[in-house]
Order: C-alpha cells, then sequence, then structure tokens
C-alpha cells in the first residue's frame, strides 16, 4: 500500500471529535434553546394576555352587575377574576419569562454562530493539529456559552442578579 493510501485511510481522532462536536451543537443545543425560548415566549404571552383580560372582564363584569347578580354568581366572579389577574401576574414576576425568553433566544443565537464557525473550520482544516486547534477553540466557546447561560439565568431567581451580572460582563 502506498503512503499516499494510508494517509487518506488514517483516521483524525481530532475530526472525529470536532465532528461530534458539531452534532451534539447542531442535535441537542441549538433545538433546547429554541424549545426554551419558544416555551418562554408562549407563556409570557399567554400570562400576560390572562392578566390583561381577568382585570377587564372584572371590571366590566362590576359595572354592568345588578344587585341581585351580585349576590347570586357575581360576587363569586368579583373574587375570582382578580385571582386570576393577581396569579398569573405573580407567576410572570416569579418566573420571568420575558427576561428568560431573551436569555434563551441569545443562547440560540450564539450557540448557531458557534455552529457556523465549527462547520467553518472543520472544512479549512487540512491535518488532525488543525482540528485539535478547532476543536478546542469551539469547545471554549460552547463552555463560555454554557456558563455565561447558567450565570445569568442565576441572576435572573436571586437577589444578586445585579452583581452577577456584573461579575459575568466583566469576564467577557
Amino acid at each position: 500500500m502506498s503512503d499516499k493510501m494510508q494517509d487518506s485511510q488514517r483516521v483524525e481522532p481530532h475530526r472525529l471529535l470536532l465532528n461530534e462536536l458539531i452534532n451534539e451543537i447542531n442535535t441537542r443545543e441549538i433545538p433546547y434553546y429554541a424549545r426554551a425560548q419558544k416555551f418562554h415566549y408562549v407563556a409570557w404571552h399567554v400570562a400576560a394576555t390572562l392578566t390583561f383580560a381577568a382585570s377587564i372582564v372584572s371590571a366590566a363584569f362590576a359595572a354592568l352587575l345588578n344587585a341581585e347578580q351580585f349576590a347570586g354568581v357575581g360576587r363569586t366572579w368579583l373574587v375570582v377574576l382578580p385571582l386570576i389577574g393577581a396569579a398569573t401576574a405573580g407567576a410572570m414576576r416569579l418566573y420571568k419569562f420575558r427576561e428568560k425568553e431573551a436569555l434563551r433566544e441569545d443562547g440560540r443565537i450564539e450557540a448557531v454562530d458557534i455552529l457556523r464557525n465549527a462547520k467553518s473550520l472543520n472544512a479549512s482544516a487540512s491535518d488532525d493539529a488543525s482540528c485539535k486547534i478547532a476543536y478546542h477553540s469551539i469547545r471554549a466557546r460552547m463552555d463560555k456559552l454554557e456558563r455565561d447561560q447558567h450565570r445569568r439565568d442565576i441572576a435572573l431567581r436571586t437577589d444578586e442578579r445585579v452583581r452577577l451580572l456584573n461579575e459575568s460582563d466583566s469576564r467577557s
């Protein structure tokens, strides 16, 4: 067998690692960020709509009720509707749907950029050494993305939000 034949048949371990990483980003990371972003987007819109509708309907209901209707079911509705509004407003505040939607969309955008960069580096890599450099570069970017997403997610759930966000920005 000629040397040329052996070189073409030789497996480049870092190219394999880089291809696995590209596949992982494409099949696991990007879909996760897309699903999480969509969930929070829908949850925020549903909660905001319920809060708004419960407020409007309870005010209209109160204005249109007569004494007889109030004594019957009206009183119950005038308690239930504001409770729905308060519960959904509380859920919006507690779970921060809008902020998490933005956080996951930032993550999705960055993951797509990392994937494109990884594909470009893979295509231009001529040997195992360049694949190794590309693999470690892409792995470092994914690690930074995951840590940044985690830090920002924790910041949304804690009172130390400002400190953690500033700490994240100073590392960038």
